[in-house]
């Protein structure tokens, strides 16, 4: 078993941004509390990995909203597009779970 080495130079971690939702300060906090990210393009690539993730969130509300009752949601790229016969919110939504 590997061990990372504990830096000797104290890190300060920034709290997640406040435009957060609650699926993507979950996310931040697990990131930081295991990699401490500081430098501000780790910090900028965070943030948007973040947004993203509520944004596919939302998106994934919303299909499921204007889905309506017996509808599945579905991980395999177009297919998700054809159950749901091009709502609004798919492609938004696929495109963001590519990028997460």
């Amino acid at each position: 078993m590997t061990k990372r080495a504990r830096s000797i130079i104290p890190v300060t971690v920034p709290q997640p941004p406040s435009s957060l939702q609650e699926a993507g300060t979950r996310v931040w906090v697990g990131i930081q509390s295991e990699f401490a990210i500081a430098d501000a393009p780790g910090l900028a690539l965070l943030e948007a990995a973040c947004h993203a993730i509520d944004q596919a969130r939302d998106c994934q509300e919303q299909i499921k909203r204007d889905a309506g009752p017996g509808a599945e949601w579905h991980d395999a790229g177009s297919s998700a597009v054809a159950s749901y016969g091009g709502l609004p919110g798919a492609g938004r939504s696929l495109c963001c779970n590519g990028w997460v």
